[in-house]
């Protein structure tokens, strides 16, 4: 993974992130399409997230692990984040999107809106400040462990 193909990630992270950012405000008028929407836009960041924190892992020769929840702990050990609750809870409510609309159960989409709505879109944002801020530092700091 170089250091361009990180950058790139970055980037479909936060155009996805801007995307989540502008169907949250949408929804708000109650509209259930426009709610579905949004937990769609939330299940695609939220995979662009978890693949980015891996590709960073990995660029800086880290373990990232191989599932969402793997990499989220990882990430959490090289402190992208200091709540690992509560992207395990995100992670969670993910995973419950992609059964929910098989059972249809209203109050656990209604639930999952409300927290990406409430904490999730807030969280993301904090993280892609994290990852930006950060970057260059881990990059620099990995670059110097390869010369010695």
């Amino acid at each position: 993974m170089t250091q361009k193909e990180v950058q790139y990630s970055i980037e479909q992270f936060r155009q996805g992130l801007q995307r989540l950012e502008e169907a949250v405000e949408a929804a708000r008028d109650g509209d259930l399409l426009k709610r579905d929407g949004t937990i769609q836009r939330f299940e695609f960041t939220f995979e662009l997230m978890w693949k980015l924190l891996g590709r960073i892992l990995d660029h800086l020769g880290r373990s990232a692990g191989s599932s969402p929840r793997e990499v989220l702990k990882n990430a959490f050990r090289e402190q992208f984040f200091l709540d690992e609750k509560a992207y395990l809870d995100m992670l969670d409510d993910r995973n419950l999107t992609s059964h929910v609309y098989h059972v249809y159960k209203e109050a656990t989409i209604e639930k999952i809106y409300k927290n990406i709505e409430a904490h999730y879109l807030k969280i993301l944002k904090e993280l892609l400040q994290t990852v930006e801020s950060r970057l260059e530092e881990l990059l620099d700091q990995n670059e110097q462990q390869k010369l010695f």
